[in-house]
């Protein structure tokens, strides 16, 4: 039996066992920091809400100065 080409393979599945580890060890760092992102930042639902608060705040506006058009889609002029 050759000790020298048995301890090669050995050592060589202790280098696969490692790669995958470290692979792993990567994707469970990559998958924590993203949930976090996910969890932190604003999500898709609280920018709607902010667009729908800054509609709000321009119609305000607009009717404030008199601007305001409550039908804008019976506008026919095409530069709108």
């Amino acid at each position: 039996m050759n000790y020298s080409a048995v301890s090669i393979r050995l050592c060589l599945k202790s280098l696969n066992i490692v790669y995958y580890l470290t692979n792993i060890l990567i994707l469970l760092t990559l998958i924590t920091i993203i949930g976090i992102n996910i969890l932190t930042y604003n999500r898709p639902i609280d920018y709607l809400r902010i667009m729908e608060n800054n509609k709000k705040i321009k119609h305000h506006h607009l009717k404030k100065a008199g601007l305001f058009n409550p039908n804008p889609e019976k506008v026919k002029d095409p530069l709108f």
